[in-house]
């Protein structure tokens, strides 16, 4: 069996004259195709692109329309309800390239903006960007580049971090968590290619081959060699950072939070427990993006509730029910 990737996904070659694509979203394989390139190429570096309107935009994009994508679930966190005034104090925890952060400029002139990222390949897009008239211009002086990821403790110790070179969106320090995702894609279309194949193939052989794709490929991700295999389909690479609270680094802010966006792979429970009973009484809104499925969205949904951002507005991110994701939106705010 071989893996490779392609422009839509990855293909599996199965058996002879038998292959199949399985697709992934922009949000789950990241936006960046890797067409031809061998497997163990590095991802491409950062690409600047003259779009949205908005002059110069660094990311990992490789297009206009992978930007394009990005740009677009960047705005399913405000249709659910963030509302910005003039001057808004934002903290993005995983901010990846600085999308979010260019919207939050677009509505609120003069904002002052935190900005987590742990990765240094998106650190460089973010300062990149900030050096760009758009941002430069809407932005505070008081913004800050936070190298470091978000946890319950602050760690003296660097942590690792999984770092997808193909899927730079998926990068995180909850690997387990992040490969039970991976596996849970993969199972969802190897039942897919199963009812495939035993359609093309009626009767017994059929229904045969439909079992052993799917025995092929529902654990690639987890698999033994198969695994091996995947990880260097995306790139896979290890990257250290320390790891610090939120409260630690909402001490940076005034006393006022507008909004707190999170996406960061995992963590994002984890990230609002690192917020000190005491300093809740700040945040006005909190929107993130989860993937630990419904008993997290519970989890999720009640902690902010006993924090007082008990009006609550739920969502799917685009693309997740298609990959038989069990991702969510949440997005909470202290009722008026």
């Amino acid at each position: 069996m071989g893996i490779a990737r392609a422009e839509d996904g990855l293909r599996l070659a199965l058996w002879d004259g038998m292959t199949f694509t399985i697709p992934f979203t922009a949000s789950l394989l990241g936006t960046s195709p890797a067409g031809s390139r061998g497997l163990g190429e590095p991802h491409v570096a950062l690409q600047r692109h003259d779009t949205l309107g908005r002059g110069a935009v660094w990311s990992t994009a490789r297009s206009t329309e992978d930007l394009e994508r990005q740009r677009e679930e960047v705005l399913e966190y405000f249709a659910l309800g963030a509302t910005l005034p003039e001057a808004a104090t934002v903290i993005d925890v995983g901010a990846h390239c600085g999308l979010f952060a260019m919207e939050v400029a677009t509505r609120s002139k003069g904002a002052t903006l935190g900005l987590i990222e742990p990765i240094p390949l998106f650190q460089e897009a973010i300062v990149r960007n900030l050096r760009e008239r758009f941002l430069s211009d809407r932005v505070s002086a008081a913004t800050r580049l936070h190298r470091v990821g978000v946890g319950a403790t602050d760690t003296e110790q660097p942590i690792e971090f999984a770092y997808f070179t193909r899927l730079p969106t998926d990068t995180t320090c909850h690997v387990d968590d992040k490969y039970a995702e991976f596996a849970q894609v993969f199972r969802h279309h190897a039942d897919r290619l199963r009812s495939e194949v035993s359609r093309a193939l009626p009767g017994r052989v059929g229904r045969g081959l439909g079992d052993l794709t799917y025995s092929v490929v529902s654990d690639i991700p987890v698999g033994g060699w198969k695994k091996q295999l995947f990880d260097r389909a995306v790139g896979l690479e290890r990257v250290s950072c320390r790891v610090v609270r939120l409260d630690t680094l909402l001490a940076h802010y005034p006393d006022r939070i507008d909004l707190v966006k999170i996406d960061c792979e995992g963590a994002e429970l984890v990230a609002l427990e690192g917020i000190d009973a005491s300093q809740w009484s700040r945040i006005d809104q909190v929107v993130l993006e989860g993937n630990g499925g419904e008993d997290e969205r519970r989890a999720v949904a009640e902690l902010l509730s006993t924090r007082g951002l008990s009006e609550q507005r739920e969502g799917v991110p685009t693309g997740a029910s298609e990959q038989g994701l069990s991702s969510y939106l949440l997005f909470a705010r202290r009722p008026a």
